[in-house]
């Protein structure tokens, strides 16, 4: 596709060109993709910084982290654009200071019964535990394991080792809480990992943002959203118990109010999931011009 646009972009000599990808484009293939993109470009006549330059809506105070490759190439020789990327200090709430979250008659944002149920077993489990600041992944099945396997990776080796160690201290507490849940023998299979990203700033898992995701639940700060990738598994905000509206994702990626996405919310959150973030996109322009 690269070669398709440097051809479109000779034929009509194009005086500007913004290119974007995925942060990994810089070392795809030992960083030979990089280098031959930048090596076209400036064949075609374009001249560009070559250090990457790699930018999130959250270095621009926008709650989402979405970092992306982005090129910035003017025709004709010169010094090449630069740009020093801002730096801004979320707050543990952020998100919640800049939604005015309302009230939605939609129950598709809302939480399943059966989700409530997972995330209310483990906001108890979260806090019978004897340590609040959990850095690392807990494997509810590795509790039960005397010998980890050696094949494992040495961070999941790591992970389940401290699981393992965690439920021995806290047994009496964790056998009562999984006997009240049924020893977790309805939970979907991926749902019995639990990841603790909000270090000392949420009391407790409906403080946080939480996400059910193939690899297990994770329940992180409400200072932003994770990349939001044609929003196959949507952020749940736990203080309101629910996912974003398609245009409370519109305002997460700076599209203007007067902006219409398509009337089914899948296909919209694809929509928003897949685009550029309109601000970072206008950042860059201004810089160049």
């Amino acid at each position: 596709m690269f070669f398709d646009i440097a051809r479109i972009a000779d034929h009509h000599k194009t005086p500007y060109l913004i290119l974007e990808n995925v942060p990994n484009i810089v070392s795809h293939d030992n960083g030979n993709t990089y280098k031959t993109i930048l090596r076209t470009l400036k064949k075609l006549g374009y001249s560009i910084d070559e250090k990457p330059l790699i930018i999130s809506p959250h270095n621009l105070g926008i709650p989402v982290y979405r970092p992306r490759t982005f090129f910035l190439c003017v025709r004709g020789g010169g010094s090449p654009v630069k740009i020093d990327v801002p730096k801004v200090n979320f707050k543990p709430d952020e998100i919640s200071s800049y939604f005015r979250f309302k009230k939605t008659k939609d129950k598709s944002l809302y939480m399943s019964e059966y989700e409530l149920k997972v995330l209310k077993m483990w906001d108890e489990f979260y806090k019978l535990i004897d340590i609040k600041t959990v850095g690392f992944p807990i494997w509810y099945n590795s509790f039960f394991e005397d010998e980890i396997d050696e094949d494992h990776q040495p961070w999941k080796k790591t992970a389940m080792r401290k699981s393992r160690e965690l439920y021995l201290r806290n047994k009496k507490k964790i056998d009562i809480w999984r006997k009240s849940y049924e020893n977790l023998e309805w939970v979907v299979p991926t749902h019995k990992k639990f990841e603790w990203q909000c270090g000392a700033d949420c009391k407790g898992v409906f403080d946080g943002l939480i996400q059910f995701r193939p690899s297990g639940i994770r329940v992180k700060r409400l200072n932003y959203f994770s990349t939001l990738v044609a929003m196959n598994h949507p952020q749940i905000v736990g203080p309101i118990g629910r996912r974003l509206s398609s245009d409370e994702t519109k305002l997460l990626q700076s599209f203007p109010k007067s902006f219409k996405p398509h009337e089914k919310r899948p296909i919209a959150l694809k929509q928003f999931g897949n685009a550029v973030n309109v601000k970072v996109v206008e950042y860059l322009v201004k810089k160049m011009m």
